[in-house]
Order: structure tokens, then C-alpha cells, then sequence
């Protein structure tokens, strides 16, 4: 079942909510409390490189998975890059 063309389908609600999102959170790179959120995604994004040192093979799709991620969620708050976060 599609949804009504004056209704944006849920995944694009969802892509609007993020976006806005994302905006708020760049507009505050730099404060004190964005510093703090990427020290600790940085020290979360350390803690899973250092992981993968002693991953197994099937670990490593998860520990990439996690790590990606992270690094995606902290270039938002460092106000990198023009791109939604995505995995």
C-alpha cells in the first residue's frame, strides 16, 4: 500500500527529523559540550580500533560496523561534512 502523495512516506519523515536534527547539533560545533561528545566518540571509536587487534573473522564486520558509525556520529558534532550519518 503507497502512501497519499500530500504525505511524505515514513523513511522520508524520518530523513527530515534527522536532518533537522543534524543542524542543531552542528550549530553548536566547537561549545564546550560538542567538544565533550567527540572526546567520548573519539575514546569509544580508540576502544574499537583496539579491539580489532584481537577480533576474530567474525568479529570484524561488527567492530567496522561500530566504528563507522562512530565516526559518522562525531563528524556531525565536529560539523564535518554535508551528509546525513549513515552506515
Amino acid at each position: 500500500m503507497s502512501e497519499p502523495k500530500d504525505r511524505p512516506d515514513a523513511r522520508g519523515a524520518i530523513d527530515v527529523r534527522l536532518a533537522d536534527s543534524v543542524e542543531v547539533v552542528r550549530a553548536y560545533a566547537g561549545s564546550d559540550q560538542s567538544l565533550q561528545a567527540v572526546a567520548m566518540l573519539r575514546a569509544l571509536e580508540e576502544g574499537y580500533v583496539e579491539d580489532l587487534k584481537n577480533a576474530t573473522v567474525d568479529d570484524l564486520v561488527r567492530l567496522q560496523s561500530l566504528i563507522r558509525q562512530t565516526v559518522a556520529l562525531r563528524e556531525v558534532f565536529e560539523n564535518v561534512g554535508a551528509e546525513l550519518p549513515r552506515v
